[in-house]
């Protein structure tokens, strides 16, 4: 910020620790922070970060229903539009909140 570090930087040491990382491991897990726009101040986005990795993103959200609800298609929404692929998995969403709400998508699809 401030012109102390430029996305342009930031992308650069992203790679180079990604190709780093691939170098010496099978596979790699990368753990986003927050919601998927975090690091929007810097234009580096954690739906960002996973297209430029061309990582799949795991998108696991709390339980309940109206807030979480919100929060996955506002991600879903970030994450197609900066192109990176991405489902939704809910954690602990309580059954009995689910069953009236036909549309939502399913948290366990592999019942």
């Amino acid at each position: 910020m401030d012109g102390e570090i430029s996305t342009d930087e930031l992308h650069e040491r992203i790679m180079r620790a990604y190709a780093e990382l691939e170098k010496r491991c099978d596979f790699i897990i990368i753990e986003g922070s927050g919601h998927p726009g975090v690091g929007s101040l810097m234009k580096m986005s954690n739906a960002c970060v996973a297209r430029m990795l061309n990582a799949p993103v795991l998108m696991v959200t709390g339980g309940g229903l109206g807030n979480v609800v919100d929060n996955i298609y506002m991600g879903l929404a970030l994450f197609e539009k900066e192109g990176s692929r991405c489902g939704p998995s809910s954690n602990k969403l309580i059954p009995e909140k689910r069953d009236p709400y036909p549309g939502l998508p399913d948290p366990c699809p592999c019942r």
